[in-house]
């Protein structure tokens, strides 16, 4: 299975892969899954698993999600412009 395939397959998981070539794109197999980081960590140490590739199968922050040690602060993390005159122009 290529590592692409499997991140599809396991969408939303934390994924232990074993590569059989090296590549972007490589064939391998998936020899540990779970949605749980902990779990999967867990897991992981259990089994032993060694030389695999460790990768999430989805986007590393969830569309729509600010994390809180992001140090945004005010409207979008602008707001360092209420000093300033600001003009927007929608054309």
């Amino acid at each position: 299975m290529k590592l692409e395939e499997a991140k599809k397959l396991f969408k939303g998981e934390w994924i232990a892969f074993r590569t059989f070539e090296e590549g972007d794109n490589p064939e391998g197999e998936v020899v540990l899954h779970h949605k749980d980081r902990r779990t999967f960590d867990k897991e992981l140490l259990q089994e032993g698993l060694t030389e695999v590739y460790i990768t999430f199968a989805g986007p590393p922050i969830p569309e729509g999600y600010i994390p809180e040690l992001a140090g945004i602060r005010g409207l979008l993390g602008l707001s360092f412009l209420r000093h300033f005159r600001t003009i927007i122009d929608y054309k």
